[in-house]
């Protein structure tokens, strides 16, 4: 049988994750605050594809 031996959020993607105990599955079957922010600068020059982005 399947084990989870760890569970690893990324809230701002490419940066370092945080261990957490547990997490909430969304609907769409992503983790809920897992990747929810990107880096982005004013050039428009953005270091990853994600759905939200704090220059929104």
């Amino acid at each position: 049988m399947p084990t989870l031996d760890r569970i690893t959020l990324y809230p701002v993607k490419s940066l370092d994750g945080v261990d957490v105990e547990e997490a909430r599955v969304l609907p769409s079957g992503g983790l809920e605050f897992d990747r929810r922010w990107r880096l982005a600068f004013p050039s428009g020059w953005r270091c990853c594809p994600v759905y939200w982005d704090i220059a929104r």
